[in-house]
């Protein structure tokens, strides 16, 4: 699941057909609620298709966003049982003035961290255009000390690996930051 902008981009790894005439499409469900109304947002026909694009769907008051899916046969209309229900990753920033470091929090993609994920990667850019890794932890928190001489942009965002190669990504924040601590 990786956030980009307001959009969720869904991937997985394509089901087989062996026969070749049992699949009919892949069904993919949403809600903001992790155990209720979920509805149906999209329907992919393509068997070797792996993603598909939830638009517009993240807000300020909607930050979390949960999916599963599932795979339904041309025989008798026959649907798989669902995949394991996952979420986006909402990154927020926690800014004291007094103190001389940035709060990092987030969420994991699944309420009991799956076990074919990794860590979590939390990166930063800056200066503007270079992305790097500064930390890698299996907690959701860090806290970045501001050491710039001079306030200027920074952002982060967070990435969840796991053991087949899909990269979940948070949403990208930040701001323009200042260092705070002493001396001046």
């Amino acid at each position: 699941i990786n956030v980009q902008n307001n959009d969720v981009i869904l991937t997985w790894v394509p089901t087989t057909d062996p026969s070749g005439n049992m699949f009919s499409s892949y069904e993919i469900y949403s809600s903001a609620n992790s155990s209720q109304n979920f509805s149906p947002i999209g329907t992919v026909t393509a068997i070797n298709s792996n993603s598909f694009v939830h638009l517009g769907v993240l807000t300020v008051s909607n930050p979390v966003q949960y999916y599963f899916i599932v795979s339904k046969a041309t025989i008798n209309a026959n649907t798989s049982i669902h995949s394991d229900t996952l979420n986006t990753m909402f990154l927020n920033l926690v800014s004291v003035s007094t103190a001389p470091d940035l709060k990092i929090k987030y969420n994991d993609i699944h309420p009991s961290h799956l076990s074919t994920s990794k860590s979590f990667t939390i990166q930063k850019e800056y200066p503007i255009g270079t992305w790097k890794t500064i930390k890698t932890s299996t907690i959701l928190n860090y806290a970045d000390t501001i050491s710039l001489c001079k306030g200027d942009s920074i952002y982060y965002k967070i990435q969840l690996a796991d053991n087949i190669g899909c990269v979940s990504q948070s949403n990208i924040q930040g701001g323009i930051f200042v260092d705070t601590k002493a001396p001046d």
